[in-house]
């Protein structure tokens, strides 16, 4: 919810959003529907998945 936050925070301040290049703002978009789907996972769980991966 932190990151809907800061993402409307930012999004008010077209000017810097407008800098952006559009590949980011799609990039930024496309997380925030992720968020929204709660089609994410915990940072520790991330943490482990990458510990696994790369043998840590």
């Amino acid at each position: 919810l932190k990151v809907l936050e800061i993402s409307q925070n930012f999004e008010a301040k077209t000017d810097s959003w407008d800098e952006l290049p559009e590949e980011v703002q799609n990039e930024i978009e496309e997380a925030l529907q992720e968020v929204e789907n709660g089609e994410t996972i915990p940072h520790h769980e991330a943490l482990k998945l990458i510990r696994q991966k790369h043998s840590l």
